[in-house]
């Protein structure tokens, strides 16, 4: 860990995480205060249009559902997902995950756990990919993630969505949102299809 810069109201930081004496992954972080009052300004959101809890049909991730035997963090989270994703009946459409995400109760109540929770829904749906067809690991390259603020206590509502999917790349983006309809992260990230999809 090396600190870049130390500033009034921002620090930047390089972090790199090696394994079996390769870096395996770089980060530049930078650290500041968060957004605590409403924004001045905010589009429309396609995001805020989902129902601020899963609705009854919603469809549980858990760690017995296959979904969740991938995405293992559904062992840590109470996640549901929209039951008209397209995989889920094994149709194609547009490149767009919902799903509504809170964590358990006890991490719910501690803040710090609470925001660190809502920074890893920066990139924790199934791939946009898998409702165009395109199915197995998707390999990130490159990710950005803005934590805004601290998250409400109650649902996050999560939206992934991709403009272009190309033959070997495509990129994600998340918006997230808390039970007031606060934007709490937002993230972008270049990712790789699936060898052989």
């Amino acid at each position: 860990t090396t600190i870049r810069k130390r500033g009034r109201q921002v620090n930047l930081i390089e972090v790199e995480l090696s394994q079996r004496g390769w870096v395996a992954v770089t980060c530049s972080v930078a650290l500041g205060p968060l957004d605590a009052k409403p924004p001045r300004h905010q589009v429309p959101l396609d995001v805020c249009s989902m129902a601020v809890e899963p609705p009854a049909d919603a469809v549980p991730v858990t760690p017995d559902h296959p979904l969740g035997q991938v995405v293992h963090v559904a062992q840590g989270c109470d996640m549901r997902l929209d039951a008209a994703t397209p995989f889920l009946v094994g149709a194609e459409g547009d490149p767009v995950t919902r799903i509504w995400l809170r964590p358990f109760a006890s991490d719910e109540a501690d803040p710090d756990a609470a925001l660190l929770f809502a920074l890893m829904a920066g990139d924790i749906t199934p791939p946009v990919t898998m409702n165009r067809g395109h199915f197995g690991w998707t390999p990130t390259v490159q990710l950005t993630t803005y934590l805004r603020r601290r998250p409400a206590p109650g649902w996050l509502r999560v939206m992934a969505s991709s403009t272009v999917i190309g033959d070997t790349w495509f990129e994600e983006d998340h918006l997230i949102v808390d039970a007031n309809g606060q934007v709490v992260v937002q993230s972008r990230q270049m990712a790789m299809l699936p060898l052989g999809s």
